[in-house]
């Protein structure tokens, strides 16, 4: 009689089904534990895992173990060797895309595997390609822009010779007061004034990188750094702190926070500083340059999450980037970063137009030219920097120092 009975359930499929596999996914993320970032994330992870049902494990991780270190492998790259890493991680900086790709270590995407791929803002999702490939998505931009205060300037300038007016007219050095102020020796706050005359890091278009054509000792390049030296030194526009870069940046905001400046060339990363502070401020793009005729292009630094190549399971892995990048999850992110979402359905959205400021950084990140994604962008930093020493304070030529800095880019290019 058993024995028919089982038979019969064999036959009729009416044997228990066999349950289903319980999928967890590895998500790691840079942000400490009790960090507004790290609860926004962890918010959006148990979003995922009411959806799905897949458990999600948002591990915290110092940056470095992330981070692409050229020839030595991070701990990211060996623990995905070992068959122990992340199943996805970021949001990371979009210029490591190139250095994961080489190595192996991320997941190439279909375009019919990112849900609603028309809404992302085309420069975000063209900065995570590389060769060709779509490596990642995008979540947020950042850039720096015009930040200024309202009870200095009441409308914020429409060219950049408007914005020299006002800031010669509240510069008073007894009281320390001062027009305009930016960190004169970052890369990132002064690329506006190389890239506005027509000067570049390399020569890019689309995904795809000329490492050999370096522009930041061209013409239009030399001209921009000419122009902020000449306003610095001869006209004697800004306090020499900006030119001291153990205090440059700090030195800066303070300025603005205690409102002793009337414009502040600056990313949103200082944003909380100004928040706590008593001034009202305004956000704008950032004008053209004298002699120009297009805007100045600010370096644009995408923010992306990204698959892992050794993952055991693809399909939920590029599912839960879906959930990372969605509309809800990308707002947010952004509630807490305040760096501007790259999703046109969230960008139009009547609440997010609303704000003047979220709506300023958007105009600003769309002008702007995403950081190289190529590995050879390690090279640039300090020999650039070491221009900039040099060049901004007049010590030596523009041109002299420029020259020497591409011609070690080059040297350090040859020898990888």
């Amino acid at each position: 009689m058993l024995l028919t009975c089982i038979v019969f359930l064999a036959l009729t499929g009416c044997l228990a089904p066999k349950p289903e596999e319980v999928i967890a996914l590895t998500w790691w993320v840079t942000f400490a534990l009790d960090s507004d970032q790290y609860l926004a994330l962890q918010t959006i992870a148990e979003g995922y895992t009411e959806k799905t049902g897949h458990a999600v494990d948002l591990v915290s991780v110092p940056w470095d173990d992330i981070a692409p270190r050229g020839f030595a492998a991070s701990r990211l790259a060996i623990e995905q060797e070992s068959g122990r890493g992340p199943d996805v991680w970021g949001p990371v900086p979009h210029n490591w895309t190139g250095a994961f790709a080489g190595q192996n270590q991320v997941l190439p995407l279909e375009m019919n595997q990112i849900q609603a791929s028309y809404q992302y803002v085309g420069s975000a999702l063209q900065a995570c390609q590389f060769d060709g490939k779509q490596y990642a998505l995008p979540v947020l931009i950042d850039s720096v822009a015009l930040i200024y205060n309202r009870a200095l300037i009441s409308d914020p300038p429409t060219s950049f010779e408007e914005l020299l007016d006002l800031a010669r007219d509240l510069v008073d050095t007894e009281h320390d007061r001062w027009g305009l102020v930016l960190p004169l020796l970052s890369q990132y706050h002064t690329y506006p004034f190389i890239d506005g005359y027509g000067g570049y890091i390399f020569k890019c278009e689309r995904d795809q990188c000329d490492v050999g054509d370096i522009g930041l000792n061209n013409e239009g390049a030399v001209q921009g750094i000419r122009f902020l030296s000449d306003l610095y030194v001869k006209e004697r526009l800004f306090p020499e702190a900006l030119a001291d870069r153990a205090v440059m940046h700090s030195h800066a905001v303070r300025l603005f926070t205690e409102g002793k400046a009337g414009m502040l060339i600056d990313g949103s990363w200082v944003l909380p500083d100004i928040r706590a502070s008593s001034v009202e401020y305004g956000v704008a793009v950032i004008p053209k340059l004298p002699g120009t005729t297009d805007y100045p292009r600010p370096l644009t630094l995408v923010q992306a999450v990204f698959a892992s190549a050794h993952t055991s399971h693809p399909d939920e892995a590029v599912d839960l980037l879906n959930h990372i990048a969605s509309p809800d999850s990308v707002l947010a992110m952004h509630d807490v970063w305040g760096k501007t979402p790259v999703r046109r359905d969230v960008l139009g959205s009547a609440d997010f137009r609303e704000s003047h400021h979220a709506s300023a950084w958007s105009d600003q990140a769309t002008i702007g030219v995403p950081l190289p994604n190529v590995p050879e962008l390690d090279y640039v930093w300090t020999p650039w920097a070491r221009a900039l020493d040099e060049a901004i304070p007049g010590l030596t030529p523009a041109q002299d120092v420029l020259d020497s800095a591409v011609e070690q880019i080059k040297g350090y290019l040859e020898d990888d």
